[in-house]
């Protein structure tokens, strides 16, 4: 029995891909995560001619997972063991050929052996990568409108102290967003290359403060920013907005704001050199919410309990 699992990030959007891919390989049990449409608008029929049976848990614009069977299965449950209240479309379980097939969308594992602060030293790394004599905002990844990087600027602009910078590690690879932030902003931004994940605990290092400032809106709402736990698993003190789970998966340890906010960002960026300490405390902390529910060995307990139901 050939097995497959593909994590389309919206099954419309690659349709044309996914078909191609299903006709290539042959598989009788498909698992698809992140097919970001709801139950009533899935393209049954494009999978149907193919010969499959569609067992879904869809969500508007984000999230969803689907199981297809060349056979019938029998449809057990789309609720997550131990969360009945979890509104989220992440998990579907279904019996086909008397086995148990589970489709679940998890947050990735952090290696927090790879991403551990005691094998850094932050003045090294800002020496380093040529980011000394600054106070280091970073913001690891690639910046989209929904991201909220144009409000950490706007915080800047308004703080306007010379030693600031936004570090921006990666960059945005589908258009001239960069650009056009640079254009407006480029006294406070340091553009990064992308670094391969092995090379990002040692520039994670040089951050003070890592930021993660999504702005209300679906896309922002339906993410796990990985940024979140780089910062996290590294004891880096965090500035967030109360956007789709941020408080939850950082509680009590973040720096949390309102999005499209610059004024608070602006105070907390404040508050945080202001007692640098303090928010490197709440950092340490951090780590430590990261290795109990975020870390590789967190997911795989998590998985091994589904297993075991």
């Amino acid at each position: 029995m050939k097995i497959v699992t593909f994590n389309v990030n919206g099954v419309r959007a690659r349709i044309d891909i996914l078909i191609e891919w299903l006709k290539n390989t042959d598989p009788e049990v498909v698992a698809l995560q992140e097919i970001k449409i709801q139950d009533a608008n899935f393209p049954l029929s494009c999978f149907e001619r193919l010969g499959y049976h569609c067992y879904l848990n869809g969500q508007k614009s984000f999230n969803g997972v689907a199981i297809l069977t060349k056979e019938k299965a029998e449809l057990s449950s789309k609720i997550l063991p131990g969360n009945n209240k979890d509104e989220q479309a992440r998990f579907i379980e279904v019996y086909y050929k008397r086995k148990r097939f589970i489709c679940i969308y998890l947050p990735n594992g952090k290696d927090t052996n790879l991403f551990d602060p005691h094998k850094y030293d932050p003045e090294v790394s800002r020496t380093h990568y040529g980011l000394g004599g600054y106070r280091i905002l970073m913001f690891p990844g690639a910046p989209r409108p929904y991201k909220g990087v144009e409000d950490v600027l706007m915080a800047l602009d308004k703080l306007n102290q010379p030693d600031l910078r936004l570090v921006i590690v990666g960059g945005s690879p589908y258009d001239d967003y960069d650009r056009k932030l640079k254009e407006k902003w480029g006294r406070w931004i340091i553009q990064m290359a992308k670094y391969p994940p092995t090379v990002m605990p040692e520039i994670v290092a040089a951050a003070h403060i890592i930021v993660v400032p999504q702005r209300d809106t679906p896309e922002a709402q339906a993410q796990f920013p990985l940024k979140l736990t780089d910062g996290m698993a590294m004891s880096k003190p965090i500035i967030a907005t109360r956007v789709g789970d941020i408080p939850e998966i950082v509680g009590d340890t973040g720096y949390l704001v309102e999005p499209s906010s610059p004024q608070q960002i602006a105070a907390k960026i404040e508050l945080i050199f202001n007692d640098l300490t303090a928010a490197n405390s709440q950092g340490i902390k951090a780590r430590e919410r990261c290795i109990k529910y975020y870390s590789i060995d967190a997911m795989a307990t998590i998985l091994l309990d589904l297993i075991k139901i």
